[in-house]
């Protein structure tokens, strides 16, 4: 493993045959220091005895202490600051993706991977934890509102400016569907089947900055939204990224604009109207004696 230091990594494994075989694939690896522990209590007091020691968990998804993906979520809220792979026995890539959605940096199904795959599993996930840290870092200190959703318009990211400006808590708005938090009813209405044909084929709309709509916040308040589009794939999902600017001062100060420029003009026209009219009344004869 190409790493400065050791990767310290904490494999939460019961069966004996498969962290043998773990230990087995990374015994001749000079990059990683292995601990185990066969149970989240386990785990827990690992944590406990040395924290900030841990880089990476291998986490399998069927211990004594917790089965399914409930095991992520609890290792996660309790573990927030590590990176997590996942080891399931169900081959089958939802159970994969369900466990990245919860907040897993990747997941490995065992029986099916051998040593460099696990390598390099390690390093990606530990690589892809670090960026989202980072990114993480960016996204909660920007001023503009960051919205992350699936291709079905499923909430998965919600910074803190997105929390300011719709009044939604991050617990609160993660799994709700965009539209029907983030949007007026009537720009539903107008533009829901508009949305979905993006989701479903984003290549065929080029303009990706500069969209204005009319959001609503928590208290029902509707407001002008300049929205900014990006879309990447994940594992073969499309993962759609939405920077949000609330422009009503901005549109105020049109507006104020406007009205001073049709105040300005209709001063000047107004005397000008009446010295045309003079001029007319005077070349018709009108007053001439």
């Amino acid at each position: 493993m190409s790493r400065e230091s050791k990767i310290k990594l904490l494999v939460i494994e019961d069966d004996p045959d498969d962290k043998a075989l773990i230990q087995h694939y990374l015994r001749n690896s000079n990059g990683c220091d292995l601990s185990f522990a066969s149970s989240l209590k386990e785990a827990d007091a690992i944590f406990e005895q040395r924290p900030q020691e841990i880089d990476l968990v291998l986490l399998d998804l069927g211990l004594p202490d917790s089965v399914g993906l409930e095991t992520v979520d609890f290792f996660m809220n309790n573990h927030p600051g590590v990176a997590v792979v996942v080891l399931t026995g169900f081959d089958n890539e939802s159970v994969g993706k369900a466990a990245i959605k919860a907040g897993a940096q990747d997941y490995l199904v065992k029986g099916k991977f051998k040593g460099s795959e696990l390598e390099k599993t390690i390093n990606y996930a530990l690589e892809r934890f670090s960026a989202a840290r980072k990114m993480r870092l960016i996204l909660e200190t920007a001023q503009e509102a960051f919205v992350s959703i699936n291709n079905q318009g499923v909430i998965l990211d919600w910074n803190q400016a997105a929390e300011g400006m719709f009044g939604h808590d991050r617990e609160q708005a993660l799994g709700q569907n965009v539209l029907d938090l983030c949007l007026s009813k009537n720009e539903i209405h107008l533009h829901k089947d508009e949305f979905k044909n993006y989701l479903a084929n984003p290549q065929a709309y080029p303009k990706r900055s500069g969209i204005q709509v009319f959001a609503v916040r928590k208290s029902g308040e509707e407001f002008p939204l300049e929205i900014s589009l990006s879309v990447f794939e994940w594992k073969g999902e499309k993962i759609f990224n939405v920077f949000g600017k609330d422009i009503t001062e901005r549109k105020q100060l049109e507006q104020l604009k406007d009205d001073f420029v049709s105040i300005v003009s209709h001063e000047i026209c107004t005397p000008i109207a009446v010295l045309q009219g003079v001029v007319a009344n005077f070349d018709a004869g009108v007053g001439v004696n």
